[in-house]
């Protein structure tokens, strides 16, 4: 009688734990399965997610520019010499001229020549330029080329009865004109206006020495 009643017991029990076995859709003994995010293929995704591809922006790229090409220099610059001064009265192909009216302790210090180099031909030269130093810290610069009948820029000035013209920086007055075939220069550093004035009006023909 006892055997029978257990007997019993473990039938319910037995068909009780296979009822909670169908409900869970799985075995007893067996281990719960795990979940895995499944990706296209098949394939079980991992763990580590990939690097983003990098993606082209939309539009057009805008086209390389090339560098500009540079301005080409000059042709016929001149070479440039000191000479002396019957060597630039030779060579000049207009009248020099040469200041009287300068101040005290003025000198002569150097006569440059600018001419074209062989077989070339250049606009404005020859040129010649003479400097002068003025004690204790001035000096002119006094330049002779081919008188061309441009217009200067500056202020208007009179130079003993021409036209020429006028500009001051902070260092230096410079005064431009032309007398007959010869445009001029005279530049003053370090001096007053009136004393750059003063050396242009005084300008003179220099004699064939």
């Amino acid at each position: 009688m006892y055997r029978q009643a257990m007997y019993l017991v473990f039938i319910f029990l037995l068909a009780g734990l296979v009822g909670a076995c169908r409900q869970t859709g799985t075995t007893p003994g067996a281990a719960a399965p795990t979940a895995e995010a499944p990706v296209a293929g098949g394939n079980v995704a991992e763990s580590t997610p990939e690097a983003p591809v990098p993606q082209i922006a939309s539009g057009t790229m805008p086209a390389i520019q090339s560098p500009p090409t540079p301005t080409p220099l000059p042709t016929g610059i001149g070479e440039r010499h000191v000479v002396t001064l019957e060597q630039a009265l030779a060579a000049a192909t207009f009248p020099l001229y040469e200041p009287k009216d300068l101040p005290e302790k003025t000198y002569r210090d150097v006569v440059q020549l600018e001419q074209p180099r062989e077989g070339e031909s250049a606009p404005g030269l020859p040129l010649v330029r003479f400097v002068y130093t003025v004690e204790p810290s001035g000096a002119f610069f006094i330049t002779q080329r081919p008188a061309d009948g441009s217009p200067g820029q500056g202020e208007p000035v009179d130079i003993a009865g021409i036209s020429g013209w006028l500009t001051e920086t902070e260092t230096a007055v410079i005064v431009e004109w032309e007398l007959g075939q010869t445009r001029i220069q005279v530049r003053g550093n370090g001096l007053d206006r009136d004393t750059v004035l003063a050396a242009a009006r005084s300008m003179t023909p220099i004699e064939q020495q």
